[in-house]
């Protein structure tokens, strides 16, 4: 049973690696983000480390960053929906 349970850790693990570095593909050739973008250097960190605290401040930063780009494409959509707040004339 053992021997099933490093197994399984180690497929996971390597599930993991996987997953990270096609993250890190994306953010660098689809996201245009550069090597020293602060999200490129925690995936680094997360790939170099394996540390369950390298992967929540990955997730925290992930996170926050979509909170923020929600926030912009609603302000965008709301400029769209009602125009400038700001009179023109």
């Amino acid at each position: 049973m053992h021997t099933t349970q490093q197994g399984t850790s180690q497929r996971f693990s390597e599930a993991m690696v996987h997953a990270l570095t096609v993250l890190r593909e994306m953010a660098l050739r689809d996201f245009g983000m550069d090597q020293n973008s602060e999200t490129v250097q925690l995936i680094d960190k997360a790939l170099e480390t394996g540390s369950r605290n390298a992967l929540d401040e990955l997730q925290r930063h992930v996170r926050q960053r979509a909170a923020e780009v929600r926030k912009q494409r609603g302000a965008v959509a709301h400029i769209h929906e009602h125009g400038p707040s700001i009179p023109c004339c």
